[in-house]
């Protein structure tokens, strides 16, 4: 890990945390999706390998899914954090008046 300026004491305990937990972080950020607005649907690297993101609801609203060809996703942001399979098929869609955050 490489802590930057916008390494704040709540991202380092989480980090730890995150480590202690058997996972290996090797970046975080924080993304927005705009309010009625979605991706297109994509997959992020080679099915060969497991690849996951942590995601950890920061803002959002009822409005907004992560979408696999398995279902739709809502994911609260109730402290609770999801693994994503990044490898597959996905996107995520945000029909919502207000814009979502997502700590990955």
């Amino acid at each position: 890990l490489c802590p930057t300026d916008l390494w704040t004491k709540p991202i380092e305990m989480l980090m730890h945390r995150i480590s202690n937990l058997g996972f290996h972080p090797r970046k975080a950020r924080i993304i927005r999706l705009a309010a009625n607005s979605e991706s297109n649907w994509h997959q992020d690297g080679s099915e060969r390998y497991y690849q996951v993101r942590l995601h950890i609801p920061l803002i959002t609203n009822p409005d907004c899914f992560f979408e696999t060809q398995g279902g739709r996703y809502h994911m609260p942001a109730d402290g609770s954090g999801y693994l994503v399979h990044i490898n597959r098929l996905h996107r995520v869609t945000n029909a919502g008046p207000e814009n979502r955050y997502h700590m990955v």
